[in-house]
């Protein structure tokens, strides 16, 4: 029943799948999933006969995503239950420990949870701040994947770039 474009997605070490849909997606038993907002797909199978169930996961307008610039565009999820995203434009979300936190396109930002589901609670925490990187700072970050092992992250950028003297 998916009709609309994936716009980012994490594998979670269950093997289940957090999704967020680029458009305003109708899904049986949950209602309309925007792009403010992350699903869980349990599979019971993949592949030319994808089959599993949907639950909600974050309602992005219960932890403070109802802007425009803030639509996901990028996913991951940790091993800790933190939830990695990106998004399209700027983002200002409640902060851990009181405030706000604010960040732009080019920057990651930890969602911490305290429920999940379809009244989703927790706090936003800063997790990278492209802002600094040289180059970064006129880029968007439009996909990452962190390696728990190494600390590395990996990182796919919107377009043409030039990003510490790296161009692509």
């Amino acid at each position: 029943g998916v009709t609309k474009p994936i716009a980012a997605f994490a594998r979670t070490a269950s093997g289940a799948l957090l999704l967020v849909f680029k458009a305003n997606q109708p899904l049986p038993g949950l209602g309309t999933i925007t792009p403010w907002d992350v699903v869980l797909f349990t599979p019971t199978s993949l592949g030319p006969n994808t089959a599993g169930t949907f639950a909600w996961y974050i309602d992005g307008s219960d932890v403070g995503l109802t802007t425009s610039g803030e639509m996901i565009d990028a996913l991951d999820a940790l091993a800790n239950g933190r939830v990695l995203i990106s998004t399209v434009g700027a983002f200002a979300a409640p902060k851990q420990g009181g405030g706000t936190l604010k960040a732009q396109d080019e920057d990651v930002a930890a969602f911490i949870p305290t429920a999940t589901g379809a009244t989703t609670s927790g706090t936003w925490a800063g997790y990278f701040d492209g802002t600094p990187v040289s180059g970064l700072g006129v880029e968007d970050v439009a996909g990452f994947s962190v390696d728990e092992a190494t600390g590395n992250l990996y990182v796919a950028i919107l377009g043409a770039f030039n990003v510490g003297g790296v161009s692509g």
